[in-house]
């Protein structure tokens, strides 16, 4: 009788333990953004932007001041809980800067700024099947996903971005099937 009860309380107990953990991890996915944070971190969102799409002969993500368009995506036009999940992953980012290198990541270089981004990139990385759709329905795109997307969509949608990195034409005039490519072609800022 006395295993009995200890096997009860050990279910128990793990049940408990279990939805109290749930309970916590939907409080942080749902509760209200901290846009102070937010607010103040254009200059690390414009860093991170200008990793994924710096300037070369073309413009780059600062040039186009994607910071200011993606700060406004998150706060209009993105869930709660990815709205949630890009703050806490800034913060990580400044967390991670202070406890690996002790500087700021704006004082950081360009190797230590790509790594401490890799290393997002990789913790973002969902499961696939059947467990990874649940876990980007339940919880969202990962702070990488979210933060390279909307740097696209800022560059791509941007004047700069659309003029002199993709290659634009206003109306195209004709249809012609069989050209020769150059080595290596803009994409299209037009459809």
């Amino acid at each position: 009788m006395k295993r009995r009860k200890a096997i009860i309380s050990f279910i128990t107990l793990g049940v408990g333990v279990g939805a109290f953990y749930s309970g916590y991890r939907v409080f942080n996915w749902y509760k209200t953004p901290d846009w102070k944070f937010l607010m103040s971190s254009e200059s690390i969102i414009s860093e991170l932007a200008e990793i994924i799409i710096p300037r070369t002969d073309t413009p780059g993500a600062k040039d186009v001041q994607a910071a200011t368009t993606i700060m406004h995506l998150i706060k209009n036009c993105t869930r709660r809980v990815e709205q949630n999940t890009f703050i806490e992953g800034l913060k990580e980012v400044v967390a991670c800067s202070n406890r690996n290198f002790q500087k700021p990541f704006n004082n950081l270089n360009d190797s230590e700024r790509y790594q401490i981004l890799h290393s997002f990139m990789k913790a973002g990385q969902d499961a696939s099947g059947i467990i990874g759709k649940a876990k980007r329905k339940l919880a969202g795109r990962s702070f990488f996903d979210i933060l390279k997307s909307y740097t696209v969509i800022a560059y791509c949608t941007s004047e700069k971005g659309a003029t002199e990195g993709l290659a634009f034409s206003y109306i195209p005039s004709q249809y012609n099937g069989c050209v020769e490519l150059k080595q290596q072609p803009k994409a299209w800022a037009t459809k």
